[in-house]
Order: structure tokens, then sequence, then C-alpha cells
């Protein structure tokens, strides 16, 4: 059971994947450069190409100057249907238990973090095989944490289930590009909303990929703060607009 909600979130995820990570950047990435050239923006078309970073960079400030205007317009429908059905499915992702709130919720996963992150950093990887459900029976659990650490720790119980309970439903990076980068740059008016739920996006894919790599990889893949840099960096130019 990978997540309580996970039937419901099934109903909203295959179209958030083809909005999220197939219409909007295919859209930007094919029309940016000749908007740029259009407005007179100068811009180093080799690095816009080739460094992902000043490419994410380019486009928040071809939104900020409202280069991208046409693409808003073009984008419209898509993206009033990512500002219907995303709230939804957020407020479903989010219904972990025992957290009784969305507060709660990133306070949780705040600390799962930590927990999964510790144990990557001591390398403290469990056996393997090791197949962590979060409905697995509490007793079994236990006994699968003595097992492994020598003593049953319930912040490692609670990490771990969080940690299964997300896993996967903020599938790839696309998804926290879309929220920072695109929906951002493309409508203004709503920057501060998506930035607020860019960050709670990070904090659900970085969880996620914390347990991924603790229980099947036994290595850290992810590195979440490039990502906290830069929304920390184009926060303070799109929030005020």
């Amino acid at each position: 059971m990978p997540h309580p909600w996970a039937t419901v979130l099934k109903e909203f995820y295959g179209s958030l994947r083809r909005y999220l990570e197939t219409t909007l950047p295919l859209y930007v990435k094919r029309e940016l450069s000749d908007l740029l050239v259009k407005r007179g923006v100068k811009f180093d078309k080799e690095k816009l190409i080739s460094d992902k970073w000043y490419y994410r960079e380019t486009v928040v400030k071809a939104g900020v100057n409202g280069v991208l205007r046409p693409l808003s317009r073009a984008l419209a429908n898509v993206i009033a249907e990512v500002n219907r059905i995303w709230p939804v499915y957020h407020s479903y992702l989010a219904l972990i238990p025992p957290s009784p709130s969305f507060q709660q919720t990133i306070h949780m996963v705040e600390q799962a973090i930590k927990v999964l992150y510790r144990l990557h950093t001591e390398r403290k990887y469990p056996p393997i095989p090791f197949v962590w459900k979060f409905d697995t029976p509490l007793e079994v659990k236990e006994e699968m944490v003595k097992r492994w650490l020598g003593k049953v720790d319930e912040d490692v119980m609670m990490a771990l289930d969080f940690g299964e309970c997300l896993y996967g439903w903020i599938p790839n990076v696309a998804w926290l590009e879309a929220f920072a980068v695109y929906l951002p740059s493309l409508d203004i008016e709503n920057a501060y909303f998506y930035l607020k739920e860019a960050n709670a996006i990070i904090k659900y894919f970085t969880l996620s990929r914390l347990f991924y790599d603790l229980v099947e990889v036994h290595r850290l893949t992810w590195d979440s703060k490039p990502w906290e840099k830069f929304i920390k960096q184009i926060s303070s130019h799109l929030t005020s607009i």
C-alpha cells in the first residue's frame, strides 16, 4: 500500500504528469529562443541548451520581463487545469496518518528527512532484502528495525512510513521544475502560490528519494540544496510582482 489515498491520487496523477512533464517544458523549450530574439534579449544560445541552471534562470527572467506573455496566453487552459487539479492532489497527498493537518505533515516530513539523512551519513543501511510497507503490522516493523539497528527506533519507523507513503507520487524533478520555473514565469500573478507549492514539493521528493536510496540503493543519489538555493534566489523577484 504506497499511500492511504492511493486510489484517489491515481485519478489525478496521469493528467499532472502530462501537463508538468510534457506540455509545459515542451512549449517553453520550443519557443523560448525565438521569443528572446524577438524581444532583443541577449542570451547565450549554447548555454541555454547545455546548462540547465542557466536555462532555468533565463526562463524566470523572461517571465519577469514579460517575454513569455504569448506563451502564457497559449497555455492558459493548461495552467488553469493545473490550478484545478494540483490543489486536490496535494490535499490528499498530505493526508498521511497520524498527521492531523497539512502543517503537521510538513513538520513530520522535515523530521523524517533529518532521520533518513542521518542514516545515510552514518551509512547505516538495512539488510537486503528489506521490504518496508506502511500497512505492515506494527510488531513486524518493530522486529525489522530491531534486527537492523539493534533496537526499536520509533523515529526511524515514522521516517520509513512517511517515505514509503510519499514514494513515487512526485515521480521526478520535472514536477519541481514546473512549480519553481515554468508556472511562476508563465503566471506571474500567482507566483507566490507556485513557489509555496514548490517548497512543499521539494520536501516530498527529497524524502521519497532518501527512502528509496536508503532501502534500495544504499547510497545518496539526490541533493536538494541546488534547488533550495534556486528557489530562494528567485522568490524575492517573483513574489514582489
